[in-house]
């Protein structure tokens, strides 16, 4: 096993203990307790369903490649025709479509709410050499998307639980990153590393988020999972986000409640004086179309907001 791995590793088993962590929200606790360090695609594509990993898409049965093909394709002009062609036409499209390959991974809705929305804060920021800093992008979608665009994020940090780390390291790898350009930050002083040297990507564990304090970041992205953290962990991250002169991207549900009872409200996220860009309903949020039933499943109301923070 490479030294990197070896790492992630190491930080996942140091985090086994999750009780007493508020970056493990009841929902995560739920997930990870009996989590298998030796075998995390296989627990995680049970969180994820068979994105990783998608046997049907690399069957030796072309038959079955062409439907799974035609099923995609078909979901995705379904679920959100606008956004769907308005992605496909960009180069943005094609380029991690590259990636998606090479992770051996295929191209389903949650490529395309993630293009839209990396489509969408490009128009906004127009980055060119950027840092970019996104939290909790479980599948690796977004970091995907920013290794795909090296012209516009010079660097790009993930922060998410060490155990997600685990699988993200492995897309990030068969993207064609090398382990030269990986760096495990845990530390003050592995960020001011990072940030000093060559490397391309850092890993930040979630219960690490303060070590990036007082960094330069330009843009923070959060997709779909501070709506599952603890309000403990969704006050550090603001804390984090509201101390830069930063643009921050947060898409999630308008409410969503946890298996401890708990119910977190986006409105009610520590937004302080943040000057919102925009703040509106979702707009490639609202369905996802199945070939099995149900058919049509709509989608909790996501609020997507694009707000600027100054010091």
């Amino acid at each position: 096993m490479s030294e990197i791995r070896n790492q992630a590793l190491a930080k996942a088993v140091k985090s086994r203990s999750v009780s007493g962590s508020d970056a493990y929200s009841s929902y995560w606790k739920k997930w990870v307790g009996s989590f298998d360090f030796l075998d995390p695609e296989t627990n995680l594509r049970k969180i994820y369903g068979d994105y990783y990993t998608p046997v049907r898409w690399h069957s030796k049965n072309i038959i079955l490649r062409v439907l799974v093909s035609l099923e995609i394709l078909v979901t995705n002009i379904l679920s959100s025709p606008k956004y769907y062609f308005a992605a496909i036409v960009r180069p943005s499209y094609w380029k991690l479509s590259q990636v998606s390959r090479r992770q051996k991974r295929h191209m389903n809705f949650a490529n395309i709410i993630a293009l839209s929305a990396f489509n969408f804060i490009c128009s906004k920021a127009k980055p060119k050499s950027q840092t970019i800093c996104i939290i909790g992008d479980g599948a690796s979608n977004f970091v995907s998307l920013c290794l795909s665009a090296p012209e516009q994020f010079k660097k790009i940090i993930s922060i998410n639980l060490p155990e997600v780390h685990l699988v993200e390291l492995e897309m990030i790898l068969r993207s064609g990153v090398a382990e030269s350009d990986l760096t495990l930050v845990d530390s003050k002083g592995g960020a001011s590393e990072f940030f000093a040297s060559d490397s391309k990507v850092a890993i930040v564990s979630a219960e690490d988020v303060k070590c990036l304090l007082d960094t330069k970041i330009d843009v923070f992205v959060n997709m779909s999972s501070m709506q599952e953290m603890t309000k403990e962990a969704i006050s550090e991250y603001f804390d984090l986000i509201s101390g830069t002169e930063s643009l921050f991207y947060c898409c999630n549900r308008k409410e969503k409640k946890l298996p401890d009872g708990t119910t977190i409200r986006f409105d009610e996220y520590p937004w302080g004086s943040a000057k919102f860009l925009v703040k509106e309903v979702c707009p490639w949020m609202r369905k996802t179309m199945n070939i099995t039933r149900p058919f049509i499943r709509r989608q909790e109301v996501h609020i997507h907001a694009l707000a600027k923070f100054t010091k």
